[in-house]
């Protein structure tokens, strides 16, 4: 299937949409857009987004967030499968032909206001946006960051064109039309592919250790988390970036255990999908520390069921994020 719609999430998963219908809801007092999802190594699946009763949702978003719900339900809809894929651990727990998505007023005021994630952060959305479009068309093809990119990062078009502009700045960017149309170049390229994001923005391993030694309980942890980062800063192929992939995922699912476990929580846990769930109802953490704990629990399925298949930025994406969780995770103990 040729997807129309091209998307990154914060956490770096790529997802391809293709919408399929538009209309009421079946025997319910609701309407809904429905998509055929993918991700970049997953397999497709049918996501209906129910918008109930419309009068409610219609009046919250003009008042509230100042949007015409009829113009712009299918962006909507867009960013609450989004947000499902980030942040809902039991999406992918079974597989499943169709899933569906609730999207009423509270929820969709929520995704509206999320807060802006960091400087950093964005940078890095930025490139990955800009990579992915590049791996399916040229490095001439243009892309523009609107809207729905500004919903998804909780940023605003001027966050966007301040760190668009460092970029450019850095010779990875060029600006081709309005502020916010830009196009890669060959040193983007090549430096995603080899560090997963811009260089100046990916972890280093003095700073990663660094970050390390500022969290007495990481002691444990530390050599084995040097170790990884030293084989992932020095990986060239795909099978060494799985090989560390496969020992720092368990790395991180422990000490997500030991935190709910110091936190108070009697559960024994066997994944990271009831963990997630654990945080979220603990209120430990944030939206983007779920999104990207998500991530893992969601590549660690892929990568058994496709392996050496998956591309080497993508196998970069989820090894930087398995780092990064690390600190994230320390962070929370008491």
């Amino acid at each position: 299937m040729e997807y129309k719609y091209h998307f990154i999430t914060t956490s770096g998963t790529s997802v391809h949409v293709n919408p399929i219908h538009a209309g009421p809801a079946p025997n319910r007092d609701a309407v809904q857009n429905s998509f055929v999802v993918t991700t970049a190594t997953g397999s497709p699946i049918q996501i209906d987004v129910i918008f109930p009763t419309p009068p409610i949702v219609t009046d919250a978003l003009k008042t509230r967030a100042g949007i015409s719900f009829d113009s712009a339900r299918e962006d909507l809809a867009i960013l609450s499968l989004l947000s499902e894929i980030d942040n809902s651990p039991n999406l992918f727990q079974e597989k499943q032909p169709s899933y569906e998505i609730l999207a009423d007023a509270p929820t969709l005021l929520k995704s509206l206001h999320r807060g802006k994630i960091s400087d950093r952060d964005m940078r890095r959305y930025i490139v990955r946006k800009v990579y992915a479009h590049y791996s399916r068309t040229t490095l001439r093809e243009p892309v523009t960051f609107e809207q729905v990119d500004f919903w998804i990062t909780g940023a605003n078009d001027t966050d966007f064109f301040r760190n668009i502009q460092v970029l450019v700045e850095e010779d990875y960017l060029r600006i081709v039309r309005g502020h916010l149309d830009v196009r890669g170049t060959a040193k983007l390229v090549r430096e995603f592919e080899k560090y997963g994001a811009a260089k100046e923005d990916a972890i280093a391993q003095q700073d990663y250790e660094a970050i390390l030694k500022n969290y007495s309980v990481l002691n444990s942890y530390a050599d084995p988390l040097k170790l990884e980062h030293r084989r992932y800063t020095s990986a060239i192929t795909p099978h060494e970036l799985i090989s560390v992939f496969r020992a720092i995922a368990p790395l991180v699912e422990n000490l997500l255990r030991d935190l709910l476990k110091v936190r108070g929580s009697a559960r024994e846990f066997s994944s990271i999908g009831p963990m997630i769930s654990e945080l979220q109802q603990r209120n430990l953490g944030s939206v983007g520390l779920y999104s990207q704990l998500n991530h893992i629990l969601k590549f660690s399925r892929d990568l058994a069921e496709h392996g050496i298949d998956i591309s080497e930025p993508v196998l970069r994406i989820a090894c930087e994020n398995a780092f990064e969780l690390v600190p994230q995770i320390a962070s929370l103990f008491p």
